[in-house]
């Protein structure tokens, strides 16, 4: 089979393009339509779906050289992000840090991703060592790929593509199952709509700050969508409170140290090899920015290293708080645990603070970020600052019902994660094998098959 592959240069897959950022004389450069494309919006995707950055048409056309179109494929050509790949879904511009390829129908563009997807350490080392290390567009045009005939191009990316297309629609019905609970939370923690629901119904005054969203409350129980029969667990009236403002009456604030035993994390000493292994998750800032659990790390403890630092363990159902230099990251274990020092992790005293405690956290962000800052280039928001954050309290019923309404939602995402992290290892094990020829295509199907199954 190997035999009939060939080996071009990149540059005779098609044009390469290098990026280019707008001069910063052309006035709304950004702020339109157009994708740009960043290493910074490249991490962990396959495809480029949204960009942090977009071009107006002045921008673009003071850039028009760099255009690229649909289903090209862009690759990361300086500094420490050297070597991620993507594919981009619609015309785009990205910086000068990327190489693009713009890929004839000659060749199949998800094949040429998927076999530079694997190839990023490669792609590294043909830069140099430098501190800087910088792949220019020659450079870049010269590196070779192997590539078979077009229909066995299209049959490698289609098995490939069938797990990542798995993945990625195990990712987005997680963000609405994250997002349904989150709305319920938003409902009943932060506008207080069964609250505002029973002091219309009991005719008691509803404070000015909530004045806006009563009049909503209003039309909700007159046309008949309010739920009437959750509301019967929340009081009917409000109170002013000076850390908090107006909350429920009967509800406390309380701060976070009151809700569980908080425990910042730390790293243990790195001249020791032996504390470091698989056996026990160790949890770093850049691991929680993918789900609402935690469920793989890029490294590890073993149990040597874990027991040294016990204090330190949290087990699983934990809440996770980033809080030095990158703020407001939040996560749940999903297992037994350590983190590092830049991380104040919450052990809930009763694990139906669990759900609430997480959306808490990621809704008070920007108090994080006001806390932490103190002046300081660097974010650090320290363990006793933390445990002293006010939080709303809700009474134990209004706890325990929102605890049951979201359990088996986070359970799901839970399990989702958890098959997405399977399938992306069987992804991982297949791609080499098939980009080299090495392993057949119907091998390869009928393990994805079983595993998709």
């Amino acid at each position: 089979m190997a035999g009939e592959w060939e080996t071009f240069r990149l540059g005779e897959l098609g044009k390469i393009v290098t990026g280019k950022t707008p001069s910063k004389k052309v006035a709304g450069a950004f702020g339109g339509e157009t994708p740009f494309v960043t290493p910074r919006d490249m991490d962990g995707c396959r495809l480029i779906e949204s960009t942090e950055r977009k071009l107006s048409q002045s921008g673009v056309q003071s850039v028009r050289g760099s255009i690229i179109p649909a289903n090209s494929v862009a690759v990361s050509c300086i500094g420490s992000d050297m070597g991620k790949a993507v594919i981009i879904l619609e015309e785009s511009i990205t910086n000068q840090q990327i190489n693009t390829i713009v890929v004839s129908d000659k060749f199949d563009f998800n094949y040429v991703y998927y076999n530079l997807s694997d190839r990023k350490d490669e792609i590294r080392g043909a830069a140099g060592g430098s501190a800087q290390p910088i792949l220019n567009k020659t450079h870049f045009s010269q590196l070779e790929i192997n590539i078979p005939p077009l229909p066995e191009q299209k049959a490698i990316a289609h098995v490939l593509g069938s797990l990542d297309d798995k993945i990625e629609l195990n990712r987005r019905m997680n963000e609405t199952l994250e997002g349904m609970a989150q709305a319920l939370f938003k409902s009943w923690f932060v506008d207080f709509d069964p609250v505002i629901d029973n002091a219309l119904a009991a005719g008691n005054p509803i404070p000015e700050p909530l004045a806006q969203r009563a009049e909503t409350r209003r039309q909700a129980l007159a046309n008949g969508t309010a739920n009437r029969e959750s509301a019967q667990a929340f009081p009917a009236s409000f109170r002013f409170t000076e850390e908090l403002g107006w909350i429920p009456e009967g509800w406390e604030v309380q701060a976070v140290k009151d809700f569980g035993n908080v425990i910042c994390g730390k790293t243990p000493s790195k001249s020791k090899a032996e504390f470091y292994g698989k056996d026990i998750p160790f949890i770093k800032i850049p691991d929680m920015h993918s789900s609402v659990w935690i469920t793989q790390t890029s490294d590890g403890l073993s149990k040597v290293g874990a027991a040294s630092q016990s204090k330190k363990q949290i087990p699983a159902n934990s809440i996770c708080v980033s809080c030095i230099a990158t703020v407001g990251k939040v996560v749940i274990t999903s297992e037994e645990s350590h983190t590092n020092q830049q991380i104040n992790s919450v052990v809930p005293h009763d694990t139906m603070f669990r759900d609430y405690l997480y959306f808490t956290f990621s809704s008070i962000n920007k108090e994080l970020h006001d806390l932490a800052s103190g002046g300081s280039a660097t974010l650090n928001l320290n363990t006793g600052n933390f445990s002293k954050i006010n939080l709303l309290k809700p009474s134990v019923h209004c706890l325990e019902k929102f605890s049951h309404s979201t359990a088996n939602l986070f359970q799901k995402i839970l399990c989702s994660d958890k098959e997405s992290q399977t399938l992306a290892k069987l992804r991982d094990v297949l791609l080499p094998k098939l980009i080299s020829g090495e392993l057949r295509i119907p091998q390869a199907e009928k393990m994805v098959e079983e595993a998709v199954a």
